[in-house]
């Protein structure tokens, strides 16, 4: 056995134990507060505030199959956010793939998904965010102000 051989042995640790925490710091940055942040950051590229002011209060899930097909919605408190200035918010309601309207598409989700009436958002006072992806999945995102709330919506197919 070598005279460096322990010190090698204990750098390797500590060099790994260095690249784990950068790592999870990484992770926990794009995470949101409860770790859908990083999903619905890979697959919409919409982040949630890092600040950890919103607190998720409320999910729904459709989703049975192993591919994660089906309907999603969580609803978040963000006491003391800006939301309204950090994303490019659609000031008006839009068509979607397959509604007339953002809004339709949330109440006809939320009523699959028996979602309560109180962690539905009030659309006419909400800023709105839309995105589709090719296979014809939708997120729709809505940003109520006055109630301080979040409510993503997301359809996989």
């Amino acid at each position: 056995m070598g005279k460096n051989e322990p010190f090698i042995k204990w750098a390797a640790v500590i060099a790994a134990v260095l690249v784990f925490a950068l790592a999870a710091v990484r992770f926990d940055s794009c995470r949101g507060a409860d770790g859908y942040g990083a999903a619905l950051h890979l697959n919409w590229g919409f982040e949630l505030p890092r600040e950890g002011s919103c607190q998720e209060v409320f999910h729904a899930d459709s989703s049975d199959g192993f591919h994660g097909d089906g309907l999603r919605c969580h609803i978040y408190a963000c006491a003391g956010t800006r939301l309204g200035s950090m994303y490019g918010w659609l000031a008006e309601d839009r068509e979607t793939i397959f509604h007339d309207s953002m809004s339709g598409a949330a109440e006809d989700w939320l009523e699959q998904l028996n979602v309560p009436a109180e962690w539905r958002p009030r659309c006419d006072d909400c800023l709105y965010w839309y995105q589709k992806q090719e296979d014809n999945s939708e997120l729709l995102v809505f940003w109520d102000e006055g109630r301080e709330t979040l409510c993503i919506l997301e359809s996989f197919l």
